[in-house]
């Protein structure tokens, strides 16, 4: 098995950090948000998903190790980096790890 991990999370730390502040003066607005709020709180406290240099926008590093797994890389790319731009060199780092483990060369 290999294991290719990304860090290229949408959002920085502080960004993260920002939301619930946003959320507290939300739910003082809103009641639905307030019903949510703690909730919204709770999920956003542990998000490294999203976080760049932590997840790839979908799946935190932290979480996407399996034991057993030597084979375990990690790269700067989003979730979906190829399905859009290939020719950005942290999708083509992507595509160059995937292929040498295929035994394959770039073409």
């Amino acid at each position: 098995y290999s294991i290719i991990l990304g860090t290229g999370g949408p959002l920085t730390g502080e960004q993260l950090a920002a939301l619930p502040p946003a959320i507290d003066l939300a739910a003082r607005q809103s009641r639905i948000v307030k019903l949510f709020q703690p909730r919204l709180v709770e999920i956003i406290s542990d998000l490294d998903e999203v976080v760049k240099g932590k997840g790839d926008g979908v799946v935190a590093v932290k979480r996407g190790r399996l034991a057993g797994v030597d084979d375990t890389v990690v790269l700067d790319f989003t979730h979906l980096a190829l399905t859009h731009n290939r020719d950005h060199p942290a999708d083509r780092k992507l595509l160059d790890a995937i292929l040498t483990r295929l035994g394959k060369r770039r073409p």
